[in-house]
């Protein structure tokens, strides 16, 4: 009965763990779960991100500077299909807040202000 009680402690533990697995979207191909940003893909590799609008070609282009796992500094570089030169340069600081299975909330802070969104890995 002692083994029961000590393998089911470890499994709650085990399924309850707040470890987050930042690594695992890092890279990747991502949607905002948010309304506001629907139709926004995310293409992204170890150094650079691309946000296509699905409803109107518009393209940002950004590099990215990993703090370490979880915290990344994104530069916009290029704007493509919209007259938006003035937010090139703009850099925003991004901490990924949570993970799950296929998805992460992130905290965004800016000039602009800050904001929480919630993305998920399409692959």
């Amino acid at each position: 009965m002692r083994k029961e009680f000590l393998l089911f402690l470890f499994l709650i533990a085990v399924c309850c763990s707040k470890d987050k697995k930042c690594s695992d979207f890092k890279t990747g191909t991502f949607e905002y779960s948010n309304q506001l940003y629907n139709g926004l893909k995310v293409i992204r590799t170890d150094s650079t991100q691309t946000e296509i609008s699905k409803k109107n070609g518009l393209e940002i282009h950004s590099s990215i500077k990993w703090i370490d796992d979880c915290n990344y500094v994104l530069t916009i570089t290029k704007v493509l299909n919209e007259n938006l030169d003035s937010i090139i340069g703009k850099k925003f600081t991004v901490e990924i807040i949570e993970t799950k299975l296929d998805r992460y909330r992130l905290k965004s802070k800016s000039d602009a202000g800050e904001m929480e969104l919630e993305l998920i890995k399409l692959k």
